[in-house]
């Protein structure tokens, strides 16, 4: 399985967790992300494609 399309389905198997305990998830063509904090040992963001850049993951999540 290519990076890409490994990223993209890890992208889809966090959505759905974190659907399932009831958090909002975005997602769009470079980045898949929770505005709050994931459950434990899930990630806040997942970039789908390698030119996303920090500054937009980090626009995209609790980093506090």
């Amino acid at each position: 399985m290519d990076p890409v399309s490994a990223a993209a389905n890890n992208a889809a198997w966090c959505d759905l967790v974190c659907r399932a305990s009831g958090l909002a998830t975005s997602a769009d063509d470079s980045l898949w992300s929770t505005p709050t904090r994931s459950p434990v040992a899930y990630p806040d963001a997942i970039t789908l494609e390698p030119r996303t850049s920090v500054d937009r993951v980090l626009g995209a999540i609790d980093d506090s």
